[in-house]
Protein backbone atom coordinates (compact mmCIF):
# COMPACT_ATOMS: atom_id res chain seq x y z
CA UNK A 1 0.00 0.00 0.00
CA UNK A 2 1.02 3.68 -0.49
CA UNK A 3 -1.15 5.87 1.54
CA UNK A 4 -4.49 4.33 1.29
CA UNK A 5 -3.52 2.77 -2.77
CA UNK A 6 -2.71 -0.66 -3.32
CA UNK A 7 0.27 -1.02 -5.38
CA UNK A 8 0.47 -4.59 -5.36
CA UNK A 9 -1.30 -7.99 -4.75
CA UNK A 10 0.93 -10.90 -3.71
CA UNK A 11 -0.24 -14.41 -3.34
CA UNK A 12 0.64 -17.85 -3.61
CA UNK A 13 -0.88 -20.35 -6.07
CA UNK A 14 -2.99 -23.00 -4.61
CA UNK A 15 -2.38 -25.22 -7.52
CA UNK A 16 1.45 -25.05 -8.27
CA UNK A 17 2.72 -23.57 -5.17
CA UNK A 18 3.94 -20.68 -7.02
CA UNK A 19 4.50 -17.07 -6.17
CA UNK A 20 2.61 -14.06 -8.49
CA UNK A 21 1.81 -10.89 -8.10
CA UNK A 22 -0.47 -8.22 -9.90
CA UNK A 23 0.49 -4.47 -10.55
CA UNK A 24 -0.06 -2.13 -13.04
CA UNK A 25 2.91 0.08 -14.36
CA UNK A 26 1.63 4.12 -14.65
CA UNK A 27 3.41 7.15 -16.42
CA UNK A 28 3.73 10.46 -14.32
CA UNK A 29 0.14 11.53 -16.36
CA UNK A 30 -1.69 8.39 -14.91
CA UNK A 31 -1.30 6.97 -18.60
CA UNK A 32 -1.20 3.27 -18.01
CA UNK A 33 2.43 1.85 -19.58
CA UNK A 34 1.66 -1.82 -18.77
CA UNK A 35 0.08 -4.81 -16.90
CA UNK A 36 1.66 -6.86 -15.16
CA UNK A 37 -0.87 -10.37 -13.75
CA UNK A 38 1.11 -13.45 -12.02
CA UNK A 39 4.00 -11.92 -12.08
CA UNK A 40 3.90 -11.26 -16.20
CA UNK A 41 4.02 -8.59 -18.42
CA UNK A 42 0.79 -9.54 -20.25
CA UNK A 43 -0.38 -6.37 -22.01
CA UNK A 44 1.69 -2.82 -22.64
CA UNK A 45 2.50 0.69 -25.01
CA UNK A 46 4.77 -0.89 -27.02
CA UNK A 47 5.02 2.33 -29.04
CA UNK A 48 7.24 3.85 -26.19
CA UNK A 49 8.90 0.83 -24.94
CA UNK A 50 10.66 -2.18 -25.56
CA UNK A 51 8.64 -4.68 -23.53
CA UNK A 52 10.99 -7.97 -23.32
CA UNK A 53 8.98 -11.40 -22.33
CA UNK A 54 11.37 -14.66 -21.82
CA UNK A 55 10.95 -17.51 -19.74
CA UNK A 56 11.02 -16.26 -16.13
CA UNK A 57 12.39 -13.14 -17.09
CA UNK A 58 11.00 -10.03 -18.11
CA UNK A 59 11.31 -6.43 -18.41
CA UNK A 60 9.98 -3.22 -19.93
CA UNK A 61 12.58 -0.12 -21.19
CA UNK A 62 11.50 3.29 -22.23
CA UNK A 63 12.23 3.81 -25.66
CA UNK A 64 13.28 7.25 -25.33
CA UNK A 65 15.72 6.99 -21.81
CA UNK A 66 16.79 3.60 -21.99
CA UNK A 67 15.39 3.37 -18.65
CA UNK A 68 14.68 0.19 -16.94
CA UNK A 69 11.57 0.93 -16.06
CA UNK A 70 10.69 -3.07 -14.57
CA UNK A 71 12.14 -5.88 -14.29
CA UNK A 72 11.03 -9.31 -13.07
CA UNK A 73 12.94 -12.46 -12.66
CA UNK A 74 11.46 -15.92 -11.61
CA UNK A 75 12.34 -19.06 -9.83
CA UNK A 76 15.59 -19.87 -11.79
CA UNK A 77 16.62 -16.60 -13.02
CA UNK A 78 15.76 -14.99 -9.35
CA UNK A 79 19.23 -16.82 -8.35
CA UNK A 80 18.59 -17.50 -4.34
CA UNK A 81 15.47 -15.83 -4.02
CA UNK A 82 12.02 -17.57 -5.65
CA UNK A 83 11.06 -13.92 -7.25
CA UNK A 84 13.34 -10.45 -7.59
CA UNK A 85 11.79 -7.46 -9.06
CA UNK A 86 12.36 -3.99 -9.48
CA UNK A 87 10.41 -1.88 -10.78
CA UNK A 88 9.79 1.83 -11.16
CA UNK A 89 6.54 3.31 -11.49
CA UNK A 90 4.23 6.74 -10.67
CA UNK A 91 1.11 5.99 -8.48
CA UNK A 92 -2.16 7.16 -9.46
CA UNK A 93 -1.82 10.33 -6.98
CA UNK A 94 1.92 11.16 -9.13
CA UNK A 95 4.20 9.83 -6.36
CA UNK A 96 7.36 7.85 -8.22
CA UNK A 97 7.86 4.92 -6.43
CA UNK A 98 11.26 3.55 -7.18
CA UNK A 99 11.66 -0.62 -5.47
CA UNK A 100 14.52 -3.28 -5.32
CA UNK A 101 15.34 -5.87 -4.01
CA UNK A 102 17.88 -3.68 -1.64
CA UNK A 103 14.65 -1.34 -1.03
CA UNK A 104 12.50 1.24 -1.89
CA UNK A 105 12.36 5.11 -1.86
CA UNK A 106 9.63 5.61 0.68
CA UNK A 107 11.26 6.96 3.81
CA UNK A 108 10.50 4.06 6.48
CA UNK A 109 12.25 1.39 8.58
CA UNK A 110 14.05 -1.34 5.86
CA UNK A 111 12.84 -5.08 6.99
CA UNK A 112 14.80 -7.90 5.88
CA UNK A 113 15.29 -11.67 6.84
CA UNK A 114 11.67 -12.02 7.58
CA UNK A 115 8.68 -14.19 6.52
CA UNK A 116 5.20 -12.72 6.32
CA UNK A 117 2.23 -15.10 6.51
CA UNK A 118 -1.50 -15.36 7.12
CA UNK A 119 -2.03 -12.04 6.39
CA UNK A 120 -5.34 -10.10 4.80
Amino acid sequence: MYGEEPLFRIYRSTSDGLLGFDFDIYKENDEKVATIRKGMIVDGNENEYTITRRFDHYWIKENSSGRILCEIKKREEAGDAELEVNVELYTRSGFLFQATPAGTNIGTTLITGNIISNCN
